[in-house]
């Protein structure tokens, strides 16, 4: 590598290929034509008043997500945290909003383990300018991951219960921006929401950097405005229940073809 390439490039967040420094882009010319902005960008989830995301989870942006899953790649948060602020500053009066939290992770006794969600958070209430409380929910106990769960009422009852508000911070009718990387059904926010209202939170507006499309039919059917309550296991749940038996159906109809 000369000089030049040393001095005045920067990588690709998605494939990692060098790229020229004059390049205002995050993606190369290859990359940037699998990034697709996100379907739905605005809408409302119970105990969530706005959610906003930025991508689809496809190609290069679930490439790279799935990188800062696992690791803390700074090019990648302040790639994906400036677009999210971005589109939070074109959707969002930030000035009512008082505090930035995210999702968090389950805290061992003796591992603080990385958080990209949180990661994400430190990016945007820096750049907003707003005080980050990012260990303001926690979870109570360790759960399994959500992606080994294959339907929302699954989703749902993994994280039912699981988080707790910190007691020491008072957010008796506070304006709260909630963020996370990736809202597959959304029971996750829910499940935060729920607790963050219940604490005295008196609005919620979450954030996240991607949404996955193949679940849009799931989350129509979430969304305030055309939710339906049915039991499952004794228990109440708001849902699309059309909506989530076609999901469901074409989730087992792909399982049966992989296995032949």
């Amino acid at each position: 590598m000369n000089i030049w390439n040393l001095l005045f490039t920067h990588r690709c967040i998605g494939c990692g290929d060098l790229m020229d420094t004059f390049d205002q882009h995050v993606f190369c010319a290859a990359c940037a034509q699998t990034v697709r902005p996100a379907d739905k960008t605005e809408y409302a989830l119970e105990n969530i008043e706005q959610v906003v995301h930025v991508y689809n989870y496809e190609g290069s942006v679930r490439t790279a997500l799935i990188q800062l899953k696992h690791e803390k790649n700074k090019p990648i948060r302040d790639a994906m945290a400036t677009a999210m602020e971005k589109r939070l500053t074109g959707l969002v009066n930030l000035c009512e909003y008082q505090l930035v939290t995210c999702i968090p992770r389950y805290k061992e006794k003796k591992n603080v383990p990385y958080c990209q969600a949180e990661f994400l958070a430190q990016h945007i209430a820096k750049q907003i300018k707003l005080p980050l409380y990012a260990h303001l929910l926690y979870k109570k106990h360790k759960n399994r991951s959500q992606t080994t769960c294959r339907s929302y009422m699954e989703r749902a009852r993994n994280v039912r219960n699981i988080f707790g508000v910190d007691p020491q911070i008072d957010i008796t009718g506070k304006k709260i921006l909630l963020v996370d990387d990736i809202l597959t059904t959304g029971a996750t926010l829910q499940a935060a929401a729920e607790v963050l209202k219940k604490a005295g939170a008196s609005e919620i507006c979450a954030i996240t950097a991607a949404y996955t499309p193949q679940h849009r039919k799931v989350l129509q059917g979430l969304q305030r405005n055309e939710d339906r309550t049915i039991e499952w296991e004794g228990e109440n749940i708001q849902i699309d229940a059309e909506a989530l038996q076609k999901a469901a159906m074409k989730h087992k109809n792909k399982q049966e073809q992989s296995e032949k």
